[in-house]
């Protein structure tokens, strides 16, 4: 008799540590098909949690904010970029020594004469790759009327990633980049970006 029941207690014992097992098995198995198409609730969650991850706020880009900075003018004025504004920004990186930049300046004198009611532009010198007096001697040349920004640190021509210049930044009310260009494109071309700005 007492050999029977050592036997039945051992026998209880292995079947009590058989299905202690087979839970914990099946715990750990639901746990790690989470990410692997587990349960349709558990793989939505997964799923609501990735989707909600924002992408960076500002970035120099087509459809991001622009980047914030603040800068003081050839004329010793502040200038600021942070989010919303009363009129579009036309951003424009130059540097005195630039030829696309000479050909452009004209152009970008004529457009903001004809908009500056409604429209912003700053000029941003690229001044630790040029000299402060060839860039004021530009500015007279060409009779410069919108604010000429003097980027002494470098700071915001690496905060937008400048390559090349010109480069062209067209920013809307809302601060969000609307568009960009490298280059100096045709006149029309640059009137036919600057209503789209307007009229967005």
């Amino acid at each position: 008799m007492k050999q029977l029941a050592t036997i039945a207690f051992v026998l209880a014992l292995f079947s009590l540590a058989v299905l202690t097992n087979l839970r914990s098995t099946d715990t750990l198995q639901q746990q790690a098909s989470v990410g692997k198409g587990g349960t349709a609730s558990e793989t939505a969650e997964v799923e609501r949690y990735q989707v909600q991850e924002d992408p960076p706020k500002q970035q120099p880009a087509i459809g991001y904010e622009a980047p914030h900075f603040s800068l003081n003018s050839i004329d010793h004025e502040t200038y600021r970029l942070n989010g919303p504004r009363e009129k579009p920004l036309i951003l424009n990186f130059w540097a005195s020594w630039c030829g696309p930049c000479r050909e452009e300046a004209p152009v970008l004198k004529q457009l903001y004469e004809k908009y500056r009611d409604r429209l912003d532009l700053y000029a941003v010198n690229l001044t630790t790759d040029d000299n402060l007096e060839d860039a004021k001697a530009f500015v007279e040349k060409y009779e410069l009327p919108f604010p000429i920004l003097l980027d002494t640190e470098g700071k915001v021509g690496r905060l937008y990633l400048i390559q090349g210049i010109p480069t062209t930044f067209f920013v809307d009310r809302s601060g969000v980049i609307r568009n960009m260009m490298l280059g100096m494109p045709s006149k029309e071309l640059f009137e036919q970006e600057v209503k789209a700005l307007l009229d967005g």
